[in-house]
């Protein structure tokens, strides 16, 4: 952004933010550190270095054998790793798993999802929100609030124009939070459940009408925000439309 810098583009080395290289113009004989601070001021890697593409280079260190037991030591300073071995690289989230010193494998060593990592990492207030609503109903079930994030999370990034979505209204929790996971069930045709939608909803949603009749023709209806879903007898959603 600062037109008058010298500098064109600074190159870091993978998921750190260990300078590699400076690049300029030819017409540039002198660089001073200051120079180089002050194009970087504004660069967080926590922010510009989104889960997103960290997954993206891992994945691709995995298939290209690429990312050596070595570089990523040396990047996560760790020492003493078998080249069998396995870290935690703590700074990405990341644990990294080697055979003959190459990476072959890696999982999220918090059990957040890419998506998750993401709100985590550029919108913490956001994470933090839906954090609490779903501690509010799982109190201390680790697992269970870990998995609501990660299902809204990768809910969002499916949400056709995000929080400029039409149907969000509806779907507002009383913690303020947007159940991102029912507006795709809702109003883009995703299937599901009546134990997956409990699961999702837990503590969240009341039983408005149950019917059966001697045929065995069963409908039960639940009401959730603004929005109620009616369940067949074989317990698949059949309908969902909104109170408004």
């Amino acid at each position: 952004k600062n037109k008058e810098s010298k500098i064109l583009t600074v190159i870091l080395k993978s998921f750190s933010n260990i300078i590699i290289c400076v690049l300029t113009d030819d017409k540039v004989e002198t660089l001073s550190k200051k120079d180089v601070e002050n194009y970087m001021i504004n660069f967080n890697i926590k922010k510009d270095l989104s889960t997103y593409s960290i997954e993206n280079d891992l994945k691709d260190g995995v298939e290209n054998k690429s990312l050596s037991l070595k570089f990523l030591s040396e990047v996560f300073n760790v020492n003493g790793i078998d080249k069998n071995g396995s870290f935690v690289a703590t700074s990405i989230g990341y644990e990294l798993k080697f055979k003959d010193g190459i990476l072959v494998e890696y999982y999220a060593s918090d059990g957040l999802n890419k998506w998750s990592r993401q709100w985590k990492n550029s919108k913490p207030k956001t994470f933090n929100s839906y954090f609490e609503e779903a501690k509010y109903y799982f109190k201390d079930d680790e697992a269970s609030i870990i998995n609501e994030i990660n299902i809204q999370a990768d809910a969002f990034s499916k949400i056709p124009n995000g929080n400029l979505n039409e149907y969000i209204k509806f779907h507002k929790t009383d913690f303020g939070n947007i159940n991102y996971k029912m507006i795709l069930i809702s109003h883009y045709n995703e299937e599901i459940d009546l134990e997956d939608f409990k699961k999702i909803n837990f503590g969240r949603y009341t039983l408005t009408n149950e019917f059966t009749d001697k045929n065995g023709y069963k409908r039960t209806t639940y009401k959730l925000n603004k929005t109620l879903y009616t369940f067949n007898e074989n317990e698949k959603l059949v309908n969902a439309f909104t109170t408004e």
